[in-house]
């Protein structure tokens, strides 16, 4: 007996303790959960103790989202079993408020538009603003501002109708938001003053709080940061003060944010790295997807890449994570609400089952005395016990079978992905091949049009330069057959007839000559040559052209005799072009400066041979310089003797001094003449 007597008063204990832990898991909210179980225990109205079971579901509901959850559903399904409409509303829409918390979007609207139909069938419009303000808040983090406006324009309209105070605050301070995300700032400090002049003259210091903490955003976007970092302290200071952690948590990464831009970077690491601990041990998983967010940002900032890495891979996984809870956020909310249900009516079971047995034990008591009453109710509460670890059983199972089922949705997904990433490979490298393609075509294009164009001018050349010396040719051949000539005649007409064959010959020359060093055909000959001895040779042979024009030809070497090995030809053949040019195009009385000089003052080429043919002629524009050793360039200056110009001698200049492994270049302005300046690399002997 006395054993029996012990097990009782244990049994006992631990039921107290049980239920002291059941209704104590948040301090702010002891004296409703008395007043619950003395509600219950004293047979209140079914209305009375929904009601109670509300407001503690109400005030956990920013601190302990899975505690406000379950109370709420417990007073859903009371308030469904007795039809007490008010109770479901208000259930409702703290579901919903935890489910916006939570990030569930979709569960959170159902929510919210079932508590509206509920609310309006009680004409209760105050209730509906709220909703209607949470329903706004819900597009907002959404980024649909224009339908989160209207949603807040419309409850804003209802408390202003009824002159609601509290709700006109909380309503002004997400319409102030919304413009600071457009970059509406003269309008949200506008707003949000409003605000916070109306919330510091509340009860309820929510509202205010809210106010600060817009504020210092406002400011921190406008770069006041010194006004930022004012408003954001004194809002975190209030929310410390009223215990709200998912708030507390957005302040300290406002600040953090607020110190970063100002380069404070131990001041944004300590605010963030606190706002991570106080979100880690919060089970809103959006606040800790934003503080492992802020952290990454700081990290990149300061240079610490692997570190910033780490950070937003976490975030990026509890982000994805967050839109696969959104996939079966339905399917959890209304297996909650089928155990919170089943839990009910156990409850009320266990409740009946409680009274009859203090009946009995009152029974036994006068009867058979105290120790035989313990002993029925330690068996009675094994049994108890026995059902309930059944339903924890049952309830587990389900929760497995669920995590499996969204293991193998997550699979698929991902290999969905993975699908789709090669695909994208794949396109983005046949664009790459199509890219190649169309860049080789375009080239070969503008080839073929400058093979036109080439070929057009050589056919312009044959038709004009090489037609006109032929019927040259053709009438004086004619007279010197037709009629019986002095001799001082004849002599005119064959210097005739030379004179326009040489002519022909250079043009057919220099069409063969462009060609042959196109194809790569011309071959180098090195020896020794006497350089300037070349030289004065080429310019005996033009002086019968430059004494024409009277044109004087100075020739200056820095040496008498310079011996050097280089292939004669080519060079012959360079300064020929360059000097039949500037006699060309040369005005009559005027000179022609040929310099040469060995060792250019800073030239990269070592022991170079420079050649420096200096005119007096019109010169070159800037149009002329851009086409000058171009084939068949058309330029502005024109003979000043009648000469022909064919547009090949200074591309042939180029080429051949790029073939001896040099550079030919022009110095010139209209109107003040012409430089042709040939860099040789050569070695003196």
């Amino acid at each position: 007996m006395k054993t029996v007597l012990i097990y009782g008063v244990l049994v006992i204990f631990l039921h107290c303790f049980y239920a002291a832990h059941l209704y104590s898991q948040t301090p702010h909210v002891d004296s409703l959960k008395h007043l619950i179980a003395s509600a219950i225990f004293e047979k209140a109205p079914d209305s009375v103790i929904i009601n109670r079971i509300n407001d503690v579901a109400y005030w956990v509901r920013n601190s302990a989202h899975d505690t406000a959850l379950a109370y709420a559903n417990d007073a859903l399904n009371r308030a469904k079993a007795v039809h007490y409409v008010r109770g479901q509303a208000r259930a409702k829409m703290i579901i919903g408020i935890v489910a916006l918390y939570e990030g569930h979007y979709n569960a959170g609207l159902d929510a919210h538009l079932e508590a509206i139909e509920l609310y309006t069938l009680l004409q209760d419009n105050i209730q509906v603003a709220f909703l209607l303000n949470n329903i706004g808040y819900l597009y907002k983090e959404e980024g649909k501002l224009e339908i989160a406006k209207d949603y807040f324009s419309r409850s804003l309209a209802m408390f202003r109708e009824k002159k609601f105070p509290d709700g006109i605050a909380l309503v002004l301070g997400n319409i102030g938001d919304i413009a600071l995300k457009r970059s509406e700032y003269a309008e949200a400090l506008r707003i949000e003053r409003e605000a916070l002049h109306l919330g510091l003259q509340l009860k309820d210091r929510f509202y205010a709080n809210l106010a600060y903490y817009h504020l210092g955003t406002i400011f921190h976007a406008m770069g006041q940061y010194d006004s930022a970092i004012s408003y954001q302290k004194q809002a975190l200071e209030r929310f410390e003060d009223d215990n709200i952690g998912q708030y507390i948590i957005r302040s300290l990464e406002k600040l953090s944010a607020i110190y970063s831009s100002q380069k404070r970077f131990q001041e944004a690491f300590r605010h963030a790295e606190r706002g991570l601990k106080i979100a880690e041990s919060l089970p809103a998983s959006v606040d800790l997807a934003l503080m492992n967010e802020r952290l990454s940002l700081l990290y990149e900032a300061t240079g610490k890449y692997d570190k910033a890495l780490v950070y937003n891979r976490r975030t990026a996984s509890m982000r994805d994570s967050l839109r696969s809870m959104n996939i079966a956020e339905r399917m959890k909310t209304l297996d909650m609400m089928r155990v919170a249900e089943k839990n009910a009516k156990e409850l009320a079971l266990s409740e009946k089952e409680q009274s009859r047995l203090t009946s009995v034990r009152n029974y036994l008591l006068v009867c058979i005395g105290f120790g035989a009453v313990l002993l029925f109710l330690a068996i009675h509460r094994y049994r108890y016990i026995a059902r309930s670890e059944a339903s924890l059983r049952e309830v587990n199972h389900l929760i497995t079978v669920q995590q499996q089922q969204l293991e193998v949705q997550s699979k698929h997904i991902q290999e969905a992905n993975t699908a789709l990433e090669a695909s994208n490979s794949e396109l983005d490298a046949q664009n790459e091949l199509l890219t190649e393609a169309n860049k080789q075509l375009s080239s070969a294009n503008e080839r073929l049009a400058a093979l036109n164009y080439e070929k057009d001018e050589v056919l312009g050349i044959v038709a004009h330069d090489l037609k006109n010396p032929l019927t040259t040719i053709m009438m004086a051949s004619s007279s010197l057959a037709a009629m019986e000539l002095p001799r001082e005649r004849v002599t005119i007409f064959g210097e005739r007839i030379l004179h326009t064959s040489e002519r022909m010959l250079n043009i057919i020359t220099k069409l063969l000559n462009i060609n042959s060093l196109e194809q790569g055909a011309k071959a180098l000959h090195i020896q020794s040559v006497n350089i300037v001895e070349s030289i004065r040779g080429i310019i005996d042979d033009h002086s019968s052209h430059a004494r024409s024009k009277e044109i004087t030809v100075v020739f200056t070497p820095s040496q008498e005799s310079l011996v050097v090995r280089t292939d004669e030809s080519i060079v012959v053949e360079i300064i020929e072009n360059i000097l039949d040019n500037a006699l060309k195009y040369s005005p009559k009385g005027k000179s022609v400066y040929v310099s040469l000089t060995v060792d250019c003052g800073g030239n990269e080429l070592q022991k170079a041979l420079c050649i420096v043919i200096q005119d007096e002629g019109p010169g070159f524009n800037e149009d002329d310089k851009t086409k000058v050793f171009g084939k068949f360039a058309r330029l502005s200056a024109k003979p000043t003797g009648g000469e022909e110009s064919t547009g090949l001698g200074l591309s042939i200049v180029k080429k051949l001094a790029e073939m001896l492994g040099g550079t030919v270049t022009l110095e010139s302005a209209a109107g003040n003449g012409a430089t042709f300046t040939v860099i040789l690399p050569s070695v003196s002997e």
